[in-house]
C-alpha cells in the first residue's frame, strides 16, 4: 500500500448532511452543488470531498452520517439545509484510491491495517475524507480516483 501521514490545512466547507447508506448520498450532493451554483461558490480552487463519520461495520446503514461538502471562502453564508463549518487541521494517514466508489472498503481495510505499523491509532471521533479527483459524470468507474484520509492519533 502506498499510503503516508499528513497534515490537513483548515478549511471552510458547505455542506448537506445525509443520513442512511453511504451509497444514496446523492440527493446530498445535488442539494449542495445546487446551492453553491446559485451563490457563486465554485471557483478554480474548490474541492469536493466526502466525511464518512461512522464505520458501516459498526452502524446500522439507515444511520449511517455523510455530509457531502465544497471547499468555499469564509464569507459564504449558510442558507436553508447547506451549512458551512470550519474544517480544522488534523493528522491523517492518506492513500489514492483508484475505481469505483463501492470498493472503497478495500482501500479503507488496507489503510486501517497499515495504521498501526506506523505506531499511530485510528481516531474514530473524527470523520475520514473522501476527496474526489474527479468527476463521476464523465469518469468511467474505473478511473476515478479518490484521497481517502483517515484520522489518526
Amino acid at each position: 500500500m502506498d499510503a503516508s501521514i499528513v497534515t490537513t490545512e483548515p478549511m471552510t466547507v458547505a455542506f448537506v448532511r445525509h443520513v442512511g447508506p453511504y451509497a444514496n448520498c446523492a440527493t446530498a450532493w445535488g442539494r449542495v452543488c445546487a446551492w453553491a451554483g446559485q451563490n457563486g461558490a465554485f471557483g478554480p480552487d474548490t474541492r469536493m470531498l466526502g466525511m464518512a463519520w461512522d464505520d458501516p461495520r459498526e452502524v446500522p446503514a439507515e444511520k449511517l452520517r455523510y455530509d457531502a461538502c465544497l471547499t468555499v471562502s469564509p464569507e459564504l453564508k449558510a442558507s436553508g439545509e447547506v451549512k458551512i463549518r470550519e474544517q480544522r487541521p488534523g493528522r491523517y494517514a492518506k492513500t489514492l484510491h483508484v475505481g469505483p466508489y463501492e470498493n472503497f472498503e478495500q482501500t479503507y481495510d488496507a489503510l486501517l491495517a497499515w495504521i498501526p505499523t506506523q505506531g499511530l491509532a485510528p481516531e474514530p471521533d473524527r470523520p475520514a475524507l473522501e476527496f474526489y479527483l474527479n468527476d463521476p459524470q464523465s469518469t468511467p468507474p474505473e478511473q476515478l480516483r479518490t484521497e481517502i484520509y483517515f484520522p489518526v492519533k
